[in-house]
């Protein structure tokens, strides 16, 4: 468990990390929608930086490495977009997923983190709602929700991903969307057997590798 101090910190600095994601669920929400998540893991956000391509009109990501490691979208003057991710339980379905949050709500967690009321956000749920459907007129809010129930045997034994390892740039896949080509998926063999360890099979879809993560 992260202490207090660390919590406080790794909400309010700014991190230098930048990142690609392999298959894995993300939390969403449509117009109009309402969840509650449990933040779970570390409790300690990662900063994202990503490049955006549209090829035959369809959105692919790619993390950025870093100016210092030679970019080559950064080179090409690629704009580069930022979210923090952190892991959650979605209560609708009760899995783990990566949710990606602006700088906004990451400011909302942090009051919530300083509050003497609240502190550690692993402790409670929050509450997260959208409305709108569009870039510019969607908005979404957040808010501590009473449920402090401890996570239950089998919500703990979930496989929570290391978000170190799970935004690991892919120079591969950079480099092709760089030439306009539709990066290849990785393929995954799907066993349906029940996996003992630290690392989660992956999903076979990927919602950065096509219509993109929606920053909430």
């Amino acid at each position: 468990m992260s202490t207090e101090g660390e919590l406080r910190s790794a909400w309010q600095t700014p991190g230098t990390e930048r990142s690609d994601a392999p298959p894995m669920e993300f939390f969403r929400l449509k117009d109009g929608e309402q969840a509650s998540i449990r933040i779970v893991g570390s409790g300690r956000p990662k900063d994202v930086f990503k490049h955006k391509f549209t090829i035959d009109g369809k959105t692919y990501y790619a993390t950025c490495p870093g100016k210092s490691a030679g970019c080559p979208a950064c080179a090409a003057g690629h704009k580069l977009s930022h979210a923090n991710a952190i892991t959650v339980l979605d209560r609708r379905d009760s899995h783990i997923k990566v949710w990606e949050f602006s700088n906004e709500k990451k400011r909302d967690i942090a009051a919530l983190v300083e509050h003497k009321d609240y502190g550690d956000p692993r402790t409670y749920d929050l509450v997260v709602a959208r409305r709108g459907k569009g870039l510019t007129d969607t908005r979404y809010t957040l808010f501590p929700s009473p449920n402090r129930a401890p996570l239950s045997d089998a919500e703990q034994a979930l496989l929570i991903p290391n978000l170190d390892e799970y935004y690991k740039p892919n120079p591969e896949r950079l480099e092709a969307l760089l030439r306009g080509e539709v990066p290849k998926r990785k393929e995954r063999e799907a066993t349906g057997e029940t996996t003992v360890g630290t690392t989660p099979i992956p999903p076979t879809e990927n919602p950065l590798e096509d219509e993109g993560a929606s920053i909430v």
